[in-house]
């Protein structure tokens, strides 16, 4: 979908939030984009709900970040036996200095953080001062409140958060004019079909608004179906499907995270260990694994990178992704287990 019409794009909180996961190239990226953005017939809507839910929920997407930090100690346990060697003060004095330096680092991240001075808090802070934040009006927070007591999407059990959103952006987009919406919030997906609008949401903008809803799950997918002109470094949509994967909060989405990385051509060790140890430890993942396409892709992708990954990890992942019986055959195939992916 290339157009030369405005584009009005609204980018949903969780979306932004994921910058916090970005590493530095994909934050390049992302600034780069914008930058190119600026120069193209696109209009940003933000308001202050949108920046209040990325300063409220900042913390928390960060936290996960800083736990797995302070997680990383280097535990280094010898025999006795061992103390009369060189390597064994060697590997002593490398201890103290990991240990130091991984103290520096914990430091020097959580001044930037409560600083809020982080890459991806700069990123946010010059998209929120792209435009004029526009304020809720109580007429549109009172109409959200009676949109979800009548049951009407977009709304979550615990939040009018979506249905603010929605009701402002019926307000202010121009009578005319196609949404762009990216969102990973289920809340504004079909049921069978969660990369499209929900069609309750897409009948009530083209009754009010003569025009389309269409919802991205990412902003891979905004730019290259909009803009296709843009060139994405292809490790950017790698890193944007697997964290797809491993933050997928529901089956449907796992299924559909699975299907996309089938598509990556290059797939390396350490990305193989993330996606593994991420299936491990989301519930969502783990509560599936059996699924054919999952254990499959999962054991698949584990015996390619046999002895390139964490011996464990491997082992665990042959016997948590095959059923019982089928273990052993499993483990000694000869042929190219990954042909097909």
């Amino acid at each position: 979908m290339q157009t030369d019409k405005m584009l009005h794009v609204f980018i949903d909180a969780n979306v932004l939030l994921s910058f916090f996961e970005y590493t530095d190239d994909d934050l390049n990226t992302i600034i780069n984009v914008i930058e190119g953005l600026k120069q193209r017939r696109i209009t940003p809507y933000i308001n202050a709900q949108l920046r209040d839910e990325v300063l409220r929920n900042r913390e928390a997407k960060i936290g996960a970040a800083l736990k797995k930090l302070k997680e990383q100690n280097l535990d280094l346990r010898f025999p006795a036996i061992c103390e009369a060697f060189e390597e064994y003060g060697e590997l002593r004095n490398l201890q103290k200095l990991y240990s130091a330096q991984h103290a520096e680092l914990q430091k020097s991240l959580s001044a930037k953080i409560e600083l809020r001075d982080l890459r991806a808090d700069k990123v946010l802070n010059d998209y929120f001062g792209s435009v004029e934040l526009s304020d809720i009006s109580e007429d549109i927070f009172d109409r959200a409140r009676r949109r979800v007591e009548r049951g009407n999407p977009p709304k979550p059990s615990n939040s009018i958060g979506d249905a603010i959103h929605w009701e402002w952006l019926l307000e202010v987009v121009p009578d005319m004019e196609d949404l762009h919406l990216v969102s990973q919030d289920r809340d504004f997906s079909s049921a069978i079909d969660f990369k499209r609008i929900h069609p309750f949401l897409g009948s009530e903008w083209r009754d009010r608004r003569s025009a389309n809803v269409y919802l991205y799950q990412n902003l891979t997918s905004f730019f290259r179906t909009t803009l296709p002109d843009i060139e994405l470094p292809s490790d950017f949509e790698k890193r944007e499907r697997i964290r797809a994967l491993l933050d997928s909060a529901s089956f449907v989405n796992t299924h559909a995270a699975i299907k996309a990385l089938h598509r990556i051509d290059i797939i390396l060790p350490e990305d193989a260990e993330a996606i593994l140890r991420g299936c491990l430890s989301n519930y969502q993942i783990r509560s599936i694994l059996l699924d054919d396409d999952v254990a499959t892709y999962c054991r698949r992708l584990a015996m390619k990178f046999e002895g390139e990954i964490d011996q464990v990890l491997f082992e665990k992942i042959l016997t948590e992704c095959s059923p019982s019986e089928d273990q052993e055959s499993i483990a000694h195939q000869t042929v190219d287990p990954f042909a097909d992916i």
